[in-house]
């Protein structure tokens, strides 16, 4: 489970990449290695598919 600070850079994360800031490549990498899930399960979240 994550931590509050945890969910709000998640969060950060996910909106960088609406916006363009990030690409989705870049957004897999920060969250797979920041809160240690795999790359697909960050695509997965990235994509709102879980």
């Amino acid at each position: 489970m994550l931590n509050g600070a945890q969910t709000t850079s998640l969060v950060g994360v996910m909106a960088a990449v609406r916006t363009g800031e990030l690409s989705e490549n870049q957004a897999v990498k920060v969250i797979s290695t920041s809160i240690g899930i795999t790359p697909e399960e960050a695509r997965a979240i990235i994509r709102g598919e879980v």
